[in-house]
Parts: structure tokens; sequence; C-alpha cells
């Protein structure tokens, strides 16, 4: 299995290279067409007025409008470093992004510290807590870990759409079509306690699935998919 450009023949290279390009403008071109409603957005203006720092994740089938979104505010995104992750971390970094590279089975441990630095260092992030190959809705534990060791708060952040393209992928990846009305939702803070450990900690992985479940299924129920 090909895992990096580099191992990618020349004309796979520049079909690599020129679908991050079209895939970039094509973000942008038709992220202007939709017609945007957005839930929550003044839970994001009081953790920047108190200059609290976050990490948001969102499901990989609803990642898009995460992207689109916080284009403009200069953030760290992790993405694995499988070829498919080098796409989208490419793609992201002409949204204006930072990433770090790695996922639970390539480069993990390194890319888990470099994001709690980060985080600690008052970064705010992005990450896909199902990523990169599933099973979809099941987080990894990184996920509350980091937010745990970093000490910021985790922001669950969805959204849906009609009409939408659902792709049949693992993770039923959708798509809004041009002029489409979007629907994005910014859910509470969610606080990992810094002395949790063990089966409370695996809990709480639990409560922070269940209401990432939630979030979506009320968001696809608005346009009655």
């Amino acid at each position: 299995m090909i895992e990096s450009v580099a191992e990618l023949r020349l004309r796979k290279k520049i079909e690599f290279y020129l679908s991050v390009y079209l895939g970039w403008v094509f973000i942008l071109l038709l992220g202007r067409t939709y017609r945007i409603k957005v839930e929550g957005g003044e839970i994001v203006k009081k953790l920047w007025r108190q200059k609290q720092n976050f990490l948001v994740a969102s499901w990989h089938g609803r990642f898009l409008m995460s992207a689109y979104f916080f284009r403009f505010h200069r953030m760290v995104a992790l993405v694995s470093r499988h070829l498919d992750g080098e796409m989208i971390a490419r793609t992201i970094q002409k949204l204006g992004y930072t990433t770090v590279r790695g996922s639970s089975s390539r480069g993990g441990r390194e890319a888990f510290y470099k994001m709690v630095t980060l985080l600690q260092q008052g970064e705010s992030g992005v990450i896909i807590p199902d990523g990169p190959t599933g099973p979809p809705h099941k987080s990894k534990k990184g996920v509350i870990l980091m937010a745990q060791q970093a000490q910021v708060p985790i922001l669950p952040v969805s959204f849906s759409s009609r009409p939408a393209i659902r792709f049949k992928s693992w993770d039923r990846y959708m798509l809004p079509k041009p002029f489409a009305r979007v629907l994005i939702n910014i859910g509470e803070p969610f606080r990992v306690p810094q002395d949790l450990a063990g089966e409370e900690l695996n809990k709480l992985k639990q409560r922070l699935d269940s209401e990432m479940i939630e979030q979506e299924q009320k968001l696809d129920a608005f346009f009655k998919i």
C-alpha cells in the first residue's frame, strides 16, 4: 500500500498536487454558495473573550464544515500520516491551519505530545476522534487524554445539510451541494478533570461519544434526514 507522496509515480504526484489545489479552491468557492446558520457561536466568542483555548472535536464524516468555519483562526489540526491524511493536511494548510501529523497506527505518541505542548502554549486545536479509519462514532482514548493533559475543554462541533451528497464510505461523509442550507452546531465545552483515571476516564469518553452522536442526530432531524 502506498502511504506517502514520495512513493507515487510522477503522473500520480501531479494528480495528487492538482487534487490538493482544486480541493482548496473547491471548498472556498462552494462554501460561498452555502446558506449557513450557526448554533452556539456565542460559546466560541465567550471562550475567546476569556482567552481560553480549546480542542474542537468533529466526527470524520462531518469534519468539512468545522474546517471551513474555523479557517480564519490559525488553529492546529491533528491529521494522520497516511496518504489520505497527506491530502487533507495540505488542503487545510491552505485554509490557514497548522498541522501535526500522526494517528493511532503511525506516529501517534509523538503527535500526541506535540499537540499537548501546543495546546498548553495557548493554541486551539482540531481533532477527528474516530479518524482516520473508524469505526465511526467511536472516539480514540487519545482525545480525552489530550484534553486532560493540556487542561483545555473539548468543543464538539458538527453540521448537517440539505441537499447533500452522502458518500458510501465507512464514515458516510457528508458534502453539502451548491447553495445548500447548512446548520452548524457548536456544543457546550466538555471538560476532563485532571485527577480522573482508569474506568472513570473511559466512562467520560463514552459520554463524549454519546453527546456527539446526539448532536449529529439532532442536526439531521432538523433537515428530516
